[in-house]
């Protein structure tokens, strides 16, 4: 009879090969189904090996990701502590980087952050890292730069690039907008994804908003919150 319940219950998995053991096991004078032989008792011991299964792969994804570097989206909102940022954190080898995601309500302008970025990931040997154009409007209505300010910006990088210190590139910008970019690492990602924010965060408060459950593969959230 234990032999029974035990096919019965491997072959409620779908094992085609259960399924004949299942039949071998019953005894000969009546019929062996799920109906007939599944009970509470079997259900609660699906259950557990259901929660053994999920943290056993649990536990297999994070020692797979405990050597590795941290997958990294950066969002940031293309301002001069953002360069300054990149040069930090391309010299570390904690990072994967996945994605850089750009504010446009910070401190860049909506045309100019994100190929200014491309070009600033570039230099620092990131020119393969997708760059995404942010979500184009605030969450809050105190959240706009002071376009004088943005302008100064411009012409700061402008003169980086009359400098040849940066070039301009197109190729690393995404066809995916921010939030669509960051639920796309988000959900592709086999090991938890760090997010740096060093800007507004409105492309990951997006992201989420439209997706909660991909916050369930974020390893940590590093937020500047302010200057």
């Amino acid at each position: 009879a234990a032999a029974c319940r035990l096919a019965i219950l491997l072959s409620l998995r779908g094992s085609l090969v259960a399924a004949a053991a299942e039949a071998a096991a019953c005894p000969a004078e009546g019929p062996c189904t799920a109906a007939a032989s599944l009970g509470a008792e079997d259900a609660s011991l699906l259950q557990v090996h259901d929660a053994h299964s999920r943290d056993t792969d649990t536990r297999r994804e994070s020692f797979k990701c405990k050597n590795k570097p941290l997958p990294l989206i950066w969002d940031n909102d293309a301002n001069y502590d953002d360069i300054l940022a990149g040069l930090y954190l391309a010299a570390s080898p904690e990072f994967d980087w996945k994605a850089i995601t750009v504010e446009a309500t910070g401190m860049g302008t909506p045309s100019g952050g994100v190929p200014n970025m491309a070009a600033v990931a570039a230099m620092l040997g990131k020119g393969d890292v997708p760059v995404a154009y942010g979500h184009p409007e605030a969450l809050s209505p105190i959240a706009t730069m002071p376009l004088q300010w943005r302008i100064e910006l411009d012409g700061f990088i402008e003169r980086m690039y009359n400098a040849s210190i940066l070039e301009m590139t197109q190729d690393s910008i995404s066809v995916l907008t921010a939030p669509q970019l960051i639920l796309k690492v988000l959900k592709e990602s086999k090991c938890p994804v760090v997010v740096i924010t060093t800007g507004p965060v409105t492309n990951l408060a997006v992201a989420l908003e439209t997706d909660p459950s991909a916050a369930k593969n974020i390893k940590a959230v590093f937020m500047m919150g302010s200057a």
